[in-house]
């Protein structure tokens, strides 16, 4: 065991050996004390003052400051293909640089992988010094790449009197060698790193393609972008850089790693990314805040790749992401894309997030998505509108006994949208099974599944109770242009045959005239056993972690058939017969108030 005593401890921690699975390599932190390891240094340069611009003062950088590359030089790179790009100086800015800023305004920058803490607090990098001069609480590197210009804030306190802390390394916690295995790592505070975007993936904390790790009551906040990466960093040999070991130059996938009951936080890019991690177990941990500093792909330089989220986990194959609490990631909160066959993500409350509360992509399944709370997900952009529960290119699905509530778009809603593969077969949105949901308040429905089709079919929804807003869209197949219409050439004639009825003006129902719940039943098949039924009483209370419900009458108290495996999101097993719709087997006509998060484990 290596016992670390309480302090602030300025370096790159990077295991050396292996551990057996009876005598794990410990690191543990000294319990009851704040352990603190950063990858910044306290900066104490010469300041000097920016006339005529109050609390404004810049100070040169000094190459020795840094360990490898200077991280105030380089852009920030989001993308499948590791590149490099000069951000400074601005006369070292490449072709695509150039193009990037050609439309915008006048003196704009890239952002660096540089970060800068004032106090404790984090500064905000901004892009263009006229942004610096108008904004307390803000930084530039200069045009030269010399030296920063900082807007202090409040400007009454004096420099020598603040903290003052430079990232100047990549990487906080993460082993020299690739592939060691049996690491357990434990009640740290993990912060301040200058880390690059994906691929490859190079967490702040990082289990470098490890195996049966147990990451556990950390810390984890502040990477410019990835806080814990614990997958297999790479799925391009050529992605890995120069590794100091020519051994390690190959793709290394092992399985089995812990990540439980930590805080996960404040992160650039994405709380905790993955890439191949089978049985992976994600439990018990807050992931909050993360994008913190809002990328959109195709909008900031160079940002190609999607890694926007709290979760974002690739081929998790046998993989649990149980009892977490994931709030208000400027991206998606639980995102599993390229492979979740026989994943489960469960009793999970997921609050605020942009673009999608959970997110499947690109799988066959089988997966299953039960026991939830998802609320308040917001819109992020044209292509992530705001569902509680979303996929594409995705089937094989078992979604059952979720509360989806007061999202910005659907409650649920399933698309096929690309004509990739899997294997030798192009991508469908097949055989998703959407049961027994408590779907209310959703601005543009409770639920959208993609129309009858070649790679379509075998879609079922039943046992749900919708309440809230009730426009009823079935998502374009997909056939020819998927963003063309959310209403298929199929729906509209069903409109036009006046069944089971039409407008006063009979001229038929249009783009968004939507259906009823008796359309839907018709036109679908689906959700014969389904209810249309409004709580009386539903307060999700983010802050406390509440929630207070008092259902209707009849609202989920509707008996169905219990789906194999499925526990209820306190942790009780589901009745052999029949249950009711919704994550919780309890609920009474009354009024309760009781904790969401956390609850207890399985």
């Amino acid at each position: 065991m290596v016992y670390v005593l309480p302090g602030v401890y300025r370096e790159r921690v990077s295991p050396a050996r292996t551990g057996e699975i009876e005598k794990p390599i410990i690191y543990q932190a000294a319990p009851g004390h704040q352990v603190f390891v950063r990858g910044s240094e306290v900066w104490n340069p010469a300041w000097q003052p920016v006339e005529g611009e109050t609390g404004v003062f810049t100070a040169t950088l000094d190459e020795k400051l840094f360990p490898g590359a200077n991280p105030y030089k380089t852009a920030i790179v989001i993308a499948a293909r590791p590149e490099k790009f000069a951000a400074r100086p601005i006369t070292a800015l490449n072709d695509k640089a150039v193009e990037w800023l050609k439309e915008k305004e006048e003196g704009r920058m890239p952002r660096t992988l540089g970060q800068l803490f004032v106090d404790g607090a984090p500064m905000h990098e901004a892009e263009t010094i006229t942004a610096v001069y108008r904004s307390p609480g803000t930084w530039i590197v200069n045009p030269e790449g010399t030296g920063l210009i900082v807007h202090f804030f409040p400007s009454s306190v004096a420099l020598k009197d603040r903290l003052v802390e430079l990232t100047v390394r990549d990487r906080i916690f993460a082993p020299k060698r690739r592939g060691l295995e049996n690491i357990i790592v434990r009640g740290f505070v993990f912060e301040h790193a200058a880390n690059q975007g994906p691929f490859p993936q190079q967490g702040a904390v990082s289990l470098r393609s490890g195996g049966r790790w147990i990451v556990e009551d950390n810390i984890i906040r502040f990477a410019k972008t990835i806080g814990l990466d614990a997958g297999g960093e790479a799925y391009r040999m050529e992605a890995l850089g120069e590794e100091e070991n020519p051994a390690d130059r190959k793709i290394i996938v092992k399985a089995g790693n812990i990540i439980r009951n930590n805080t996960i936080a404040d992160n650039g890019l994405s709380g905790l990314a993955a890439w191949n991690c089978p049985r992976v177990q994600i439990v018990g941990n807050r992931v909050e805040r993360n994008n913190a500093l809002g990328f959109r792909p195709r909008g900031d330089f160079f940002d190609g790749w999607e890694e926007h989220a709290g979760i974002k986990l690739h081929n998790a194959t046998d993989g649990l992401i149980e009892n977490n609490f994931v709030a208000n990631n400027d991206g998606s909160g639980i995102w599993i894309d390229n492979g979740f066959t026989n994943a489960r993500i469960t009793r999970n409350t997921v609050l605020g997030n942009a673009g999608a509360g959970i997110m499947l992509e690109l799988g066959n399944g089988p997966c299953l998505v039960d026991q939830n709370v998802v609320a308040f997900t917001r819109y992020y952009s044209a292509y992530y509108a705001g569902d509680g529960i979303y996929g594409h290119d995705a089937s094989g699905l078992i979604v059952a006994h979720n509360l989806s509530f007061a999202n910005a778009r659907y409650g649920i809603f399933f698309q096929r949208i690309t004509n990739r593969k899997i294997g030798l077969n192009l991508v469908e949105a097949s055989n998703l099974r959407i049961l027994n949901n408590l779907l209310f308040d959703n601005q543009r429905g409770p639920i959208s599944l993609p129309a009858d089709g070649e790679r379509n079919k075998g879609n079922f929804s039943d046992g749900n109770v919708f309440g809230g807003r009730m426009q009823w869209l079935t998502a374009n197949s997909g056939e020819d242009n998927p963003f063309l219409s959310p209403v298929t050439d199929k729906f509209r004639a069903f409109k036009l045959t006046g069944k089971p009825k039409s407008p006063a003006d009979g001229k038929g129902w249009g783009l968004n005239d939507g259906m009823t719940l008796e359309d839907w039943q018709q036109f679908t098949g689906w959700d014969k056993n389904s209810i249309l039924s409004n709580p009386r009483r539903l307060i999700v209370r983010e802050m406390t972690k509440e929630i207070e419900i008092q259902l209707g009458e009849g609202s989920g108290r509707l008996e169905v058939s219990p789906v194999d495996g499925a526990w209820t999101f306190k942790g009780d097993p589901l009745p052999s017969e029949k249950v009711i719709a919704g994550p919780w087997q309890s609920l009474s006509l009354k009024n309760e108030r009781f904790f969401l998060w956390p609850v207890k484990p399985l």
